[in-house]
């Protein structure tokens, strides 16, 4: 009867189970998060304070101060100073900055009035700042400049006219094209 014997218990108790542990999380990374922002706070901080120091007649410096060697007049004569070249580059960029009419534009091209309109009326616009500030001296930029604006005046009036052509636009261009070697402007 050997089959039919109990089965007997093991000895003593039963053994322990391992102790559960949650599943690894990966390290959070706050330190360098937290060093960042309290950077960040503390240079605002320092920003604010040193601007509420300061007080309400006290102007920012605009910058270093003016020696006399940045004062004294340009040895070369590649550029002739004036108001002319001083006000040109700006003029130029703005005129850059004007879109130009459509690529293979014609008088059927659609709404070419508009972009006609549009476009004279921004060279117009340029042409006004920049005619002021040509100076009478020296004569030779004084004379190119306005050559310059009497020329783009008429390729407005001939466009506005609808009798422009492309060769109209040859003067106007060749004088921008002398103005930027007189004000050392490429």
């Amino acid at each position: 009867m050997e089959g039919n014997r109990p089965i007997s218990a093991p000895p003593g108790p039963p053994p322990q189970w391992p102790p559960y542990y949650p599943p690894a999380k990966p390290a959070r990374r706050w330190l360098p998060v937290a060093i960042i922002v309290a950077a960040i706070i503390i240079a605002t901080a320092v920003i604010a304070a040193v601007l509420l120091s300061r007080g309400p007649d006290i102007a920012a410096p605009a910058g270093p101060a003016p020696t006399a060697a940045q004062n004294a007049p340009a040895q070369n004569n590649a550029t002739e100073a004036s108001s002319t070249c001083e006000a040109w580059p700006s003029t130029k960029a703005a005129l850059t900055a004007i879109p130009q009419l459509p690529p293979g534009w014609d008088w059927s091209t659609p709404n070419i009035d508009t972009y006609i309109g549009n476009r004279t009326a921004a060279i117009a616009k340029a042409l006004d700042l920049f005619e002021p500030q040509i100076s009478a001296e020296p004569a030779s930029t004084a004379s190119v400049a306005r050559q310059y604006v009497a020329e783009r005046r008429s390729e407005i009036e001939l466009l506005r006219n609808r009798t422009y052509t492309q060769a109209d636009g040859v003067a106007a261009t060749a004088a921008s094209a002398r103005l930027d070697q007189l004000c050392g402007v490429s």
